[in-house]
């Protein structure tokens, strides 16, 4: 690796011009507290403060960790340039397409009382059992290599006495890429199977996507009532769908309507119901089991109905994001226990992450990932490795890194000249 002099040094004009670029308009303290926390955690892979402290060189790691917590705990001052710093430099990177996968991750800290105003999550990694700890509410976005980009990742507890209903707070997110980022199609789990949310979403003048959770819910089709379940088995699978897992799917497509009280302006609206069929086997029938997915987007031919599913499968991204956060940069394993500072180390860990989209787009990208052996035949998530080849590279130059980040002064003159205040010409 000690050969590999070109590349070290294109990675390090990288990370020192991406620094300058999200730190724009900062001061110079709280410049070296951004540059200190990225540059440590792209060393490590972690976000443990003492691992941060080492990277800069400072042996007082006491003294360096309540540094950095004194600037966790001020975040708040700084933490809007960055967000329009960020807002800037991810803006070229977004896919033409707008997709925006909304979705719900958790940090679990069972096993610990001393963590400050946990609330209780469902552990999404053991059958969603009920646990306390931390939400990750996140909507994001695909770039041009179709890797997860995150436009909103904000750490919550439910025990936050200005926290809203479901519905409001998701809102309130996407209202935000919404304008921010332009329209595009929001695409959701059963967990947001919501006849408001359907609504606010079209109001908005974007698209969705939802996987159907009440299948009971009662539609229209030609103004015949009929249920979501019946309809689904009872479409024949017209076009056949292939993917990386799954050969034999048949999509259908029917155009429906939904009614209810709550959300008026959707009962004059025609949704599509696309149906995938064969993905599973049914337990306790043995028949193929079945999937529904509601859309907006206005299907009228094979190649609508399949592009819907298409996006769906991609949705996915967003599960391999927060796997990518709690397992790449160790963020459950979390030592920090104030509340206020977990929230500024998940926005700066975003931050972060998003460099490795950037690695990943350009020419050094593909060389650096050459660094870790290849695991699998095919690879649909580059991050991890991009990662692991930056940290394999960092630890060879980071002593080079601090001082192009950080030049010295040159030494003042002190000589008899200068104490007297006299500017001595020699002419």
């Amino acid at each position: 690796m000690k050969n590999y002099s070109t590349l070290n040094d294109i990675l390090k004009d990288e990370v020192v011009n991406y620094i300058k670029d999200i730190t724009k308009g900062l001061g110079k303290v709280d410049t070296h507290f951004v540059s200190d926390t990225f540059t440590g955690i792209l060393k490590y892979n972690s976000i443990i403060l003492s691992d941060i402290v080492r990277q800069t060189g400072n042996l007082n790691i006491k003294k360096g960790v309540e540094r950095l917590e004194r600037h966790l705990d001020s975040f708040d001052k700084i933490e809007n340039i960055l967000l329009a710093n960020y807002i800037n430099l991810i803006k070229p990177y977004i896919n033409n397409r707008h997709l925006y996968f909304v979705d719900r991750g958790d940090i679990v800290k069972d096993d610990n009382t001393k963590f400050e105003n946990k609330g209780i999550v469902l552990d999404g990694s053991d059958s969603h059992t009920i646990k306390q700890g931390y939400q990750i509410n996140e909507i994001a976005t695909i770039d041009h290599n179709n890797q997860p980009i995150s436009l909103v990742s904000e750490l919550r507890s439910s025990n936050d006495d200005d926290y809203k209903s479901d519905n409001d707070l998701w809102l309130s997110h996407m209202n935000y890429v919404n304008s921010i980022y332009g329209k595009g199609t929001f695409i959701m789990d059963r967990g947001y199977d919501s006849a408001i949310l359907m609504e606010k979403v079209l109001e908005m003048g974007s698209d969705f996507i939802i996987r159907a959770k009440s299948l009971d819910r009662n539609v229209y089709i030609n103004g015949e009532k009929n249920t979501i379940s019946n309809i689904a088995k009872n479409i024949k699978g017209k076009y056949k769908y292939v993917s990386k897992d799954y050969q034999n799917l048949k999509v259908s497509y029917k155009q429906i309507i939904i009614k209810n009280r709550e959300a008026k302006s959707l009962s004059s609206k025609v949704i599509t119901m696309v149906v995938v069929k064969g993905f599973a086997i049914d337990k306790k029938t043995l028949n193929e089991a079945y999937m529904v997915l509601l859309t907006s987007r206005k299907v009228s031919g094979k190649d609508q109905a399949l592009q819907v599913v298409r996006d769906y499968a991609l949705r996915w991204k967003i599960e391999e994001n927060f796997k990518y956060k709690k397992q790449q940069f160790s963020f459950e394993k979390i030592k920090v226990r104030r509340y206020k500072r977990i929230q500024s180390l998940n926005t700066l860990l975003t931050y972060v992450m998003f460099f490795s989209n950037v690695i990943n787009m350009k020419a050094v990208g593909k060389t650096i990932r050459k660094i870790k052996n290849q695991l699998r035949e095919k690879i649909l998530f580059w991050l991890n490795r991009i990662s692991d080849g930056i940290k394999e590279i960092i630890l060879f130059f980071s002593n080079e890194l601090i001082v192009e980040l950080y030049p010295k002064r040159n030494k003042r003159r002190r000589d008899l000249w200068t104490v007297m205040g006299v500017r001595f010409n020699p002419a």
